[in-house]
């Protein structure tokens, strides 16, 4: 490596109550304290490393609590911000609300930092995603929050930059709590609804995208121990990849196991936006426009890429395209019902450096939307992962990058031209 790099968790930097734990700044030795950090921070910082050339070491902080949403990450004075929060039926701002803003957030405000990492909102999925446009739920929250920490941490000059960069984590398949059928709209709440990063709604921010980085077993089998280990089945246990006995879950299997593909991912888009090397990727392909040709029957999605995307082969009997097409009389809406018979799976196939086209001519009716990606966990259609496990980088439109970015999920409306339309304030006509 380049460089080296330090590390502190909030709690053994402050722990007064363990004095024979506290650590201001740890270095590999600390084994049993290590355990406790953010393995996400941890191949993030190892991986930039190797791409930047400054001979400054990084310092890495690890400031988390599992369980919690971003309201009480936020200051409670600007929570009023945003509408429809996840407080729910209780008074907004209430006694959680703020809590960890005030013990986790602020005891660090007075350290200059470069910028941040933010992975959390797997209990915030339940409530209204929101939208940035309209200033409601989690869509205006994510601004209303990294605003509220560049200022709070740049009030005195010459210290941290009120643009500090904020990287984003997009939420991984399979960690919606229980809900979800609201994933693939909160994760486009999470780019506070414009489908990319950096946007006008959070500018110098760059993004993780991990919806195809789930655990690669379903989570009951973590429960019910009932995946498949003698031939000829994949088995789960001993010394096989994503084994339950030898990769362990921490806190249980809310949070997929296999990080460091996520920590190559942030390095790789931290490279770009935060270090200005403008050849390196910052996000997958992103939707620039779609049409649909009825004469021809077909579709075409074109993308916004800084590099060519590849479409890598995937099951046509599992329906493992990740893309579907819907035939309904109006505009079908952005968060479906759970069981929704009018979309229906389509299979691609690559039509240039930065273009797909889709063959519809089996579908009956009018073809009304379109949208990729667009679920809990999609990348591997219908296989049953209680007995085959689904690996990392499953679906199918990547970019050609170093850590194999993914097409980032859309949806889309198709109107009577056959143009089609994101919802805004994401823009897919051109």
């Amino acid at each position: 490596k380049k460089n080296e790099f330090h590390w502190m968790t909030a709690e053994y930097a402050v722990n007064t109550l363990r004095p024979t734990k506290i650590c201001p700044w740890c270095g590999t030795s600390e084994r049993p304290i290590l355990m406790d950090f953010s393995a996400t921070c941890w191949y993030f910082a190892q991986e930039l490393t190797n791409y930047i050339s400054d001979k400054v070491p990084l310092g890495m902080i690890s400031s988390a609590v599992g369980g919690t949403m971003i309201e009480e990450w936020t200051n409670n004075s600007t929570l009023s911000n945003c509408h429809n929060t996840s407080c729910g039926s209780r008074a907004c701002p209430d006694k959680h609300c703020g809590a960890l803003y005030n013990g986790m957030v602020t005891p660090f405000v007075n350290m200059t930092v470069k910028g941040f990492v933010w992975y959390q909102g797997e209990n915030n999925v339940f409530a209204d995603p929101g939208n940035s446009m309209a200033g409601t739920g989690y869509g205006c929250m994510i601004g209303n929050m990294i605003k509220g920490w560049r200022s709070v941490w740049s009030a005195d000059s010459g210290t941290t930059s009120p643009s500090a960069p904020f990287g984003i984590v997009q939420l991984a398949g399979g960690t919606s709590e229980g809900h979800g059928i609201k994933m693939p709209v909160f994760e486009w709440a999470q780019s506070a609804n414009y489908g990319t990063v950096p946007n006008p709604a959070l500018p110098n921010c760059f993004m993780a995208t991990a919806y195809d980085l789930g655990d690669p077993w379903d989570k009951q089998c973590y429960y019910k121990k009932c995946c498949v280990d003698a031939p000829p089945g994949p088995g789960c246990s001993g010394d096989r990849r994503w084994s339950w006995d030898k990769t362990n879950f921490f806190m249980g299997p809310i949070h997929p196991r296999d990080k460091l593909p996520l920590g190559k991912r942030l390095a790789e888009a931290a490279y770009s936006v935060v270090y200005n090397n403008m050849k390196s990727p910052w996000i997958g392909p992103v939707i620039k426009s779609c049409s649909y040709d009825k004469s021809a029957s077909q579709i075409t999605v074109n993308f916004r890429s800084m590099v060519p995307i590849v479409v890598q082969a995937y099951n046509h009997t599992l329906e493992a395209s990740a893309l579907y097409v819907a035939t309904t009389e109006e505009h079908p809406p952005i968060l479906p019902p759970k069981q929704d018979k009018n979309w229906h799976n389509v299979n691609f196939k690559q039509a240039g450096d930065y273009s797909i086209t889709a063959d519809v001519s089996q579908l009956a009716g009018p073809v009304t939307g379109i949208r990729y990606a667009w679920g809990d966990y999609v990348c591997c259609g219908k296989l049953d992962r209680t007995y085959a496990p689904c690996p990392p980088h499953s679906c199918p439109i990547l970019s050609k990058t170093k850590s194999l970015m993914p097409a980032e999920p859309f949806f889309a409306w198709i109107n009577a031209d056959g143009k089609c339309e994101c919802i805004a304030p994401q823009q897919c006509s051109g």
